[in-house]
């Protein structure tokens, strides 16, 4: 009756602990899943932050062209060359929004990888200890 009683507790004594592993591994994977979420939570702020510069930047420069070209208007044939190398300059600048915008994008989407991943080798880890752990609770 006492080995018996004694297996019993033994064997709840050992589930307990298998529940209190299996809780921390789960309070370090939410953990990490949140500190990737964050991450990628900063990087897409960033990166909206960055396309709104560029943005505010481009609409400037569009209100600087609509004020050259009244002016434009005015003396036509003294600022064509001008309003010519405006449109450069413009071509230039969203072909720069545009490239940062997919780098940003880019940068977001490797962000999100890294944190799937790493959720991913979190739980391969956990299974992997998981797996341990019940060899070695066989054991005893």
């Amino acid at each position: 009756v006492a080995a018996r009683s004694r297996a019993d507790w033994l064997k709840s004594d050992a589930a307990a602990r298998l529940k209190r592993r299996v809780d921390e591994v789960d309070l370090r994977t939410a953990a990490l899943e949140l500190e990737a979420e964050r991450r990628a939570s900063k990087v897409q702020m960033a990166a909206g932050e960055c396309v709104e510069q560029h943005l505010n930047r481009m609409r400037s420069r569009i209100l600087q062209s609509i004020n050259d070209w009244e002016t434009t208007q005015q003396r036509m044939s003294m600022e064509l060359h001008k309003v010519e190398r405006q449109a450069i300059e413009h071509q230039a600048v969203a072909e720069e929004i545009q490239g940062n915008g997919e780098r940003c994008c880019k940068i977001a989407g490797a962000t999100t990888e890294v944190a799937i991943a790493s959720a991913s080798e979190a739980n391969r880890a956990y299974e992997d200890w998981r797996a341990r752990e019940k060899i070695r609770i066989a054991d005893e």
